[in-house]
């Protein structure tokens, strides 16, 4: 069994993936509102992932004294600071997507110019996440994958049974 941290990053980056191929059915048999909640319900998947990805950090940050992970590298501040940094570059991605779709989609009609700009949006999302959940990966601990798993997604929390559900869809 996998970490959450690792289940939950590769059903994001799956699914973004799926909503970029969606984009070109968009007046086929897709709708704008329809990518919109597709990418929303993203969001919400990146929200869980940042709370299991803060736990696996501070349980890094703890284990031990010398704050070791399994290389044997030390977790510096200048480390969580570019931690920190890609966080909130992946955030600006998701605003600058949805701005795509805020600003330049009318009427629910999808242009080529404007699916091309999103699609360049999503794929740049899409590489901001994998950037991310390559240093989360690198930098956190996960001491017991069976507990993550239970933690985060195997609980009966309304947030946990959510975040599951989304992630067998993907």
């Amino acid at each position: 069994m996998d970490c959450s941290l690792i289940i939950i990053s590769k059903s994001m980056e799956a699914n973004l993936l799926f909503i970029e191929k969606e984009i070109y059915k968009v007046g086929i048999t897709q709708s704008m509102n329809g990518i919109e909640n597709h990418l929303t319900r993203w969001i919400q998947a990146f929200a869980g992932y940042a709370e299991v990805e803060d736990a696996h950090i501070r349980n890094s940050s703890t284990s031990s004294l010398n704050m070791t992970i399994s290389s044997e590298k030390d977790i510096t501040k200048d480390l969580l600071f570019i931690l920190m940094q890609t966080q909130e570059l992946v955030m600006d991605k998701i605003s600058q997507a949805m701005n795509v779709m805020h600003e330049e989609v009318e009427g629910g009609i999808l242009i080529p110019r404007v699916r091309n700009h999103l699609v360049k949006e999503l794929i740049s999302l899409a590489v901001g996440f994998a950037d991310y959940a390559e240093i989360v990966n690198t930098v956190s601990l996960c001491v017991d994958k069976n507990t993550c798993f239970t933690q985060f997604l195997g609980n009966n929390s309304t947030s946990a049974k959510w975040l599951k559900d989304w992630v067998k869809e993907n």
